[in-house]
């Protein structure tokens, strides 16, 4: 992974009037390879690490960063957290106060075709494994809104 890094990457500003019990929404694309995994560990089927996966946008800062919707605005405009486009399989959702414990931002960034959308952004600055590391946490603690089917048949 290659971003944009330095002062860039510390120009947006973490959203306080997103609280920390505020849900993000994150959309299961049908391109993943792989969208679904059964973790051993946690015992439980979760999303896989590429559901987080960063992208470096070039607009305020330029920075990596996870797109979302923010459940707050679907529900201000009359829309169910599962409210996604076509182009999404499933959803999962994790608290903005999760994310923020893991020393990343939230800020609103509307679209014209999506008022709800927002970013989650790196705080630190940190390298594309060190962010790969953030993805599996979030991975690890998302809540599945909409499950999409298990690959295979299972």
């Amino acid at each position: 992974m290659t971003f944009l890094v330095g002062e860039m990457a510390h120009q947006r500003k973490d959203d306080k009037s997103i609280l920390d019990c505020h849900r993000l929404i994150r959309g299961i694309s049908r391109n993943l390879p792989k969208l679904v995994v059964h973790d051993e560990i946690l015992r439980r089927d979760r999303p896989s690490t590429a559901a987080f996966g960063w992208i470096s946008r070039q607009h305020e800062d330029g920075g990596p960063c996870i797109s979302v919707w923010l459940e707050e605005e679907l529900k201000a405009t009359g829309r169910p957290s599962g409210d996604l486009n076509d182009k999404w399989i499933g959803s999962v959702a994790v608290n903005a106060g999760q994310v923020r414990e893991e020393e990343c931002g939230v800020c609103r960034s509307p679209r014209e075709v999506e008022p709800a959308h927002g970013d989650i952004f790196d705080k630190r600055n940190r390298s594309g494994n060190q962010l790969k590391r953030v993805s599996e946490k979030l991975a690890e603690i998302a809540v599945w809104v909409r499950k999409p089917p298990m690959q295979g048949g299972k």
